[in-house]
């Protein structure tokens, strides 16, 4: 699903990556609706319902915090992408510690 939407595209740089929420990051590969939230537009185009397991795990990435930032600079898709999985994942491993 990240492939779909371009996120592990590592042919280019985002300007100002690091001044990005991780939901700054993810509506970023989203279509424009002044109405609609990242979260219905992500499960629009992925055709995936609320009660779906694969929204479940996407959720628990933390994707739409709009309060957790990139501080990437100068950075691709590919990289955000891949900070933000390790954040998530360092903090699952430390909180079962």
């Amino acid at each position: 699903m990240f492939v779909q939407l371009g996120m592990t595209d590592d042919t280019y740089i985002i300007e100002d990556s690091e001044n990005m929420s991780y939901r700054d990051f993810v509506n970023s590969f989203l279509p424009y609706s002044p109405t609609d939230s990242a979260e219905l537009k992500m499960r629009h185009v992925l055709k995936i319902d609320q009660d779906d397991i694969m929204w479940d795990k996407l959720v628990e990435l933390d994707l739409f915090n709009a309060t957790k930032m990139v501080e990437l600079k100068e950075a691709t898709p590919a990289q955000i992408l891949q900070k933000i999985l390790e954040d998530s994942w360092t903090y699952k491993m430390e909180k079962r510690i």
